[in-house]
């Protein structure tokens, strides 16, 4: 099969479905002590504190909430899953998290509220990046010799322009009794167990800092073919999740393109591995040669929020082979 019919069997408007805005979302990975928003790589941990229990102080509150949410976020940030084996807990035999508590404590508070009850409280947010030159993916990769951040070194080129580029969708929704477990690092695999993506020097380094590997969303979107304006209206969707707003505002874009597989399995001991199929992956390797997509980081992992997950469609929606 030529590239360029390749190419062709990439392009959107290969079926319709019938979605919405509210069926395709930021995948967030909720928590008591506050939540992980994994589309937009970004860690929020809450902290509260009573003021009846800090002698009606509201000062008093205000620093032990912020003390309660910093707690927090060292909490997620240690419960997340580097690859299919270990936690950023694991990470340089557990050393890495007296570095981490150093680097969330320089974060300023998201928001700080009084919220007035029987038992008014203080509630402080602070948000922390899992990406960019100052997240914690960047600070991961900078321990394992990947990334030299400025000023000891130059900033990276920029990657690809993303309305220009092609996007890697796997389908994970259609994998009975498992759910993917979202990494900073995950690996896509082969069912005969050969290595298709993973960490390595080869990776565009302003893609990985920038975004990661991977990008999860949710969505529960039940497909039909019955119109072409509906897919229009999905896809423009997709884009406003994966690009810039700059980028989403502009009335003239070149058409997003994608290459949509299943996933037909979720592996490793965190089930952060992604099996595809033999074909699919050989189909993953030539895409990458031909557009850069898994050099350029541009993964997009679909996942259902409902248990067990629902029919994938999107192959039959995109009119991919």
């Amino acid at each position: 099969m030529s590239v360029v019919r390749v190419i062709c069997l990439i392009c959107l408007f290969g079926a319709a479905i019938t979605a919405s805005a509210a069926d395709f979302n930021a995948y967030f990975e909720p928590s008591a002590l506050g939540k992980i928003d994994w589309d937009a790589g970004v860690i929020y941990g809450v902290g509260k504190a009573s003021l009846a229990q800090n002698k009606g102080s509201k000062t008093q509150a205000l620093k032990a909430a912020r003390a309660l949410a910093f707690q927090s976020v060292v909490k997620l940030a240690a419960n997340l899953k580097l690859n299919d084996h270990s936690t950023l807990q694991d990470f340089q035999q557990g050393t890495f998290i007296v570095h981490l508590q150093a680097f969330i404590r320089a974060a300023e508070p998201l928001s700080s509220t009084l919220v007035e009850t029987q038992d008014p409280y203080i509630e402080v947010t602070y948000k922390v990046p899992l990406h960019g030159v100052t997240g914690i993916n960047a600070n991961i990769l900078q321990h394992v010799g990947l990334f030299e951040a400025p000023p000891k070194a130059p900033p990276p080129p920029p990657p690809v322009k993303a309305e220009n580029a092609v996007w890697l969708v796997l389908d994970a929704r259609g994998v009975t009794g498992k759910t993917v477990t979202p990494a900073l690092f995950p690996k896509i695999v082969s069912t005969h167990n050969t290595v298709v993506y993973q960490i390595n020097p080869s990776l565009n380094q302003a893609a990985l800092v920038n975004h990661g590997m991977a990008r999860y969303v949710v969505s529960n979107a039940q497909f039909d073919a019955s119109s072409a304006a509906e897919t229009a209206t999905w896809a423009e969707h997709i884009l406003s999740l994966l690009i810039s707003e700059a980028h989403a505002k502009k009335k003239k874009r070149k058409r997003q393109r994608y290459i949509v597989k299943n996933v037909k399995d979720i592996d490793g001991l965190y089930q952060t591995n992604l099996v595809v199929s033999l074909a699919d992956a050989k189909a993953i390797k030539q895409a990458n040669l031909d557009s850069g997509v898994l050099q350029q980081t541009r993964v997009v992992i679909v996942v259902s929020s409902a248990i067990g997950g629902i029919q994938s469609s999107l192959e039959t929606m995109f009119g991919t082979r």
